[in-house]
């Protein structure tokens, strides 16, 4: 066997070991939802066992996809070794060793992303896209990063992908996202918290305005205290 076949053996080990987290990937969402419902049918002492025996089920199901990851990482490091430019036809078209590499690190932040991690799934949607830019990448970015309240960095992700893949349904929803996060744009950034906590806190800041023409002194007191804590909400929930 020639060194290019070698290589592109391995190749193919790491894609279908890819491919099957990738199937495994929806199955191990609605794992975690049913978990999630499991506990809160429960009684209290039933969801606290049924808790840490789903937290312990959950930990060795990410181990496992974790185990297979490093597996196909180490096949495509196997390949690059014998022949750095090996590349591999599949039926959605030819990858090479770095645009697996890619999904080995994407596919790590949709574990992440599934069991609660958000942070840790943008940390790996980054390296991913440091190696190769797959649209759905960018798309995981774009949503994890709107979990997170980042509307600006959803917004910059989601029009990467619509870019990437214009012509892709991915890539239209991408695009609707961006129109979306850009209807709601206010004053050149977004406002992520609560509109009824701040009418609140607008209503005391009022009625302390209110309150100066019987007492100035308690008055004014008020007014800065509600008027600063609406003005340090406002400014901890604003994103530029």
């Amino acid at each position: 066997m020639t060194e290019v076949a070698t290589a592109e053996e391995a190749l193919k080990r790491a894609y279908m070991i890819l491919k099957g987290v990738e199937g495994d990937l929806e199955g191990f969402r609605i794992q975690l939802v049913q978990v999630g419902n499991d506990v809160e049918q429960s009684s209290l002492g039933g969801s606290i066992l049924k808790g840490l025996t789903s937290r312990l089920a959950i930990r060795r199901e990410k181990q496992d996809f974790h185990r297979n990851l490093d597996l196909a990482a180490r096949e495509i490091e196997t390949a690059e070794k014998v022949d750095v430019d090996a590349v591999l036809k599949t039926e959605g078209g030819s990858v090479n060793g770095q645009a697996l590499k890619s999904l080995v690190d994407r596919f790590r932040g949709d574990v992440e992303f599934i069991s609660g991690k958000v942070r840790e799934a943008v940390t790996h949607y980054h390296k991913s896209i440091d190696k190769y830019e797959f649209g759905d990448t960018y798309f995981m970015l774009g949503m994890a990063h709107e979990f997170l309240k980042q509307p600006g960095k959803a917004l910059q992700a989601f029009d990467k992908c619509s870019k990437l893949e214009p012509n892709d349904e991915l890539g239209v929803e991408a695009l609707k996202n961006v129109e979306r996060l850009k209807s709601r744009m206010f004053l050149g950034g977004w406002f992520v918290g609560s509109w009824k906590i701040v009418l609140v806190l607008a209503g005391l800041t009022v009625m302390a305005l209110l309150f100066m023409t019987k007492e100035p002194a308690a008055g004014i007191t008020n007014v800065i205290l509600w008027g600063g804590i609406l003005a340090l909400y406002w400014w901890r929930k604003w994103r530029a």
